[in-house]
């Protein structure tokens, strides 16, 4: 089984769209073919200003801490468990 990968974008869109295809690409050159050989994706795009001083980096680090939270969650419902 294959460990999950969480990606965590705030770099732009188009940047956390290139990791996930170096995953998938990765994945293809260590032979996976069928849909159950490739690794669970979970992506997560967060509009992040750029880190201009200390407290631009403090709303930023919320904003991800929040959707961990959110994700965690969601994740725990999806498995059955309730919140």
């Amino acid at each position: 089984m294959n460990n999950p990968i969480l990606i965590i974008g705030g770099m732009g869109p188009q940047a956390s769209l290139e990791l996930h295809g170096r995953i998938i690409d990765g994945a293809v050159d260590r032979g996976a073919a069928n849909g159950d050989d490739f690794p669970e994706i979970t992506h997560i795009s967060l509009p992040i200003a750029d880190f201009i001083n200390n407290q631009q980096l403090e709303n930023a680090a919320a904003t991800i801490n929040k959707a961990c939270r959110r994700l965690y969650l969601w994740r725990r419902s999806a498995r059955g468990y309730c919140l």
